[in-house]
């Protein structure tokens, strides 16, 4: 049984950037030009490298963006995740009085503070391991894909101990970090869950997970796949905070950090630290206190 408790509103940290910087697409990091190979993969197109066949559709800039004009086509033609347990595994306990409330405050708490600040990434983390966090970023993500025409991206970045594909009830078919280092195209890696929702899962274990998370190679894939994509909102499953330094190598990568903390064991002082330790990184959005849950990541 779960019981959340969220608080939210400014946490001081207003030196964080309000709009991170993206990275245009190289057109010459790889054999084919990437908008090609993108074009391939999703319409099917037969241009080779070096083509001087345009793209249909305008080509639209947006800071140092290129919206692609396929962004829509992009995601309609993520490949469904194919599932060995039930669909709404991840939801099990919110007919439980009080719980579905409670994430449905958190869902809602999150996008007004989003759609004020201009944000749409989102870290979820926690002290130590067994809090929740797992659970908490699922169906969060769960929740505003429930949304009409929300489009949200969950990705697992817990590359120690992932979690996502099996909270999901999905066959994990990848090593997100190959992803992250540019090794695998994440059109090959992401699954569509639901028409909302689109998974980064994770079946492997990485050698070196928070200097993946620190390289810039990680930080252009996920623009990468934000700026094709184009969801409203990317929630990040990341490892404990007072465990390992993944979180911190991925701070400027996101907007902002929710930290779920377990009711029956984290301690006020594990709390402090991990506020100090984004003192300046990143604003904290919140804390979400799960009470009672048993079995919990």
């Amino acid at each position: 049984m779960e019981r959340f408790k969220g608080a939210f509103g400014p946490t001081g940290q207003h030196g964080a950037k309000a709009a991170r910087r993206r990275h245009a697409v190289s057109r010459s990091e790889r054999d084919m030009p990437f908008d090609l190979a993108l074009r391939r993969r999703i319409v099917g197109a037969s241009g080779e490298a070096g083509t001087t066949e345009q793209l249909p559709g305008p080509s639209v800039l947006e800071g140092e963006i290129a919206v692609d004009p396929l962004a829509a086509s992009a995601w309609d033609n993520l490949r469904y995740a194919q599932f060995v347990k039930p669909r709404d595994a991840a939801l099990v306990g919110r007919d439980v009085p009080g719980v579905r409330d409670a994430m449905d405050q958190l869902r809602t708490q999150l996008l007004q503070v989003f759609r004020e600040r201009s944000w749409s990434r989102v870290a979820v983390t926690a002290p130590t391991r067994g809090c929740g966090t797992t659970f908490t970023a699922a169906n969060l993500a769960l929740g505003i894909a429930g949304i009409a025409e929300m489009r949200t991206l969950l990705l697992d970045l817990n590359q120690r101990h992932p979690g996502v594909a099996s909270a999901l009830g999905v066959r994990a078919t990848g090593n997100i970090s190959r992803v992250l280092c540019g090794e695998a195209f994440f059109m090959d890696h992401l699954l569509r869950h639901s028409e909302g929702l689109a998974l980064g899962v994770n079946d492997g274990v990485p050698d070196n997970p928070a200097e993946i998370l620190h390289s810039r190679r990680a930080d252009e894939m996920l623009d990468r796949m934000t700026a094709t994509l184009c969801p409203d909102v990317v929630i990040c499953d990341l490892p404990p905070m007072l465990e390992c330094d993944d979180l911190t190598a991925f701070l400027p990568k996101v907007d902002c950090v929710l930290v779920v903390a377990d009711g029956t064991r984290t301690l006020a002082s594990e709390l402090e630290t991990c506020e100090r330790k984004l003192d300046g990184k990143a604003p904290l959005l919140g804390v979400v206190l799960n009470r009672g849950r048993e079995n919990a990541r």
